[in-house]
């Protein structure tokens, strides 16, 4: 009887209760990577793909040098790194007090820049003070034992539509699980500023985070990620 009323309890307030991890994009994870091998040409192809490219290379040789790679840093001060966590009654909102981060940035191809990032775990906060000391148990991020978290993106892409303008894909190191995700962000790059601003959920189940929360309370999979990253270029 106390279980039928348990679950009578989570049915009717789970149909009150949002899911804020619904309303924003799920990063996509990646589940396998494919090796590509190139296959050999011919030597007679090989020869003449060398005369070509000969009269390219002196072409390329005389244009102007490209600009020099600018390495960006940036940290919890000007940006910010937050989450929403959400269980059946309700949800909590928290964050990180620290972490830095680089952006190496190619002004001739933006687009083939990269952002990486390490979060100090011991440092997170959340809306609840008992809420906060939980998640740097064993129960959630084990902070003790797995003290940081990390993300090194591996590719910017243009995206066509609402919901950003790129596609960042990169690897995610979160509990001690790495995963490539890939999720929309709006990517800006100004004469002062290279900034990233993006919203999407992660599952928490996929970095092995697992605790279910009270049987007539449970917690939900999904988490809602917010970055705000400012990385001054002067």
């Amino acid at each position: 009887m106390r279980y039928l009323l348990s679950v009578l309890f989570i049915a009717s307030v789970s149909a009150a209760c949002t899911d804020p991890s619904t309303e924003v994009p799920a990063a996509t994870v990646a589940e396998g990577e494919a090796a590509v091998e190139a296959e050999a040409a011919p030597e007679g192809e090989a020869a003449a793909e060398e005369a070509a490219e000969a009269p390219a290379a002196e072409a390329e040789a005389a244009e102007p040098e490209a600009p020099a790679i600018q390495e960006l840093a940036f940290s919890n001060e000007g940006s910010t790194i937050g989450f929403t966590g959400s269980k059946v009654t309700g949800s909590h909102d928290g964050g990180f007090n620290g972490f830095t981060g680089t952006v190496q940035f190619n002004p001739a191809a933006p687009e083939s820049s990269t952002v990486s990032v390490t979060i100090d775990m011991t440092t997170i906060f959340s809306d609840d003070e008992r809420l906060t000391g939980h998640l740097m148990s064993e129960d959630f991020f084990d902070v003790e034992n797995i003290p940081t978290a990390s993300f090194t993106s591996t590719s910017v892409a243009p995206l066509e539509g609402e919901g950003g303008t790129h596609t960042v894909t990169g690897d995610l190191t979160l509990h001690g699980v790495t995963k490539t995700i890939s999720f929309p962000a709006t990517v800006e790059v100004t004469d002062s500023t290279f900034s990233t601003k993006a919203e999407f959920s992660i599952n928490r189940s996929d970095f092995e985070i697992t605790y279910p929360g009270r049987p007539d309370d449970l917690i939900r999979e999904g988490v809602v990620i917010r970055l705000d990253i400012n990385a001054p270029r002067s």
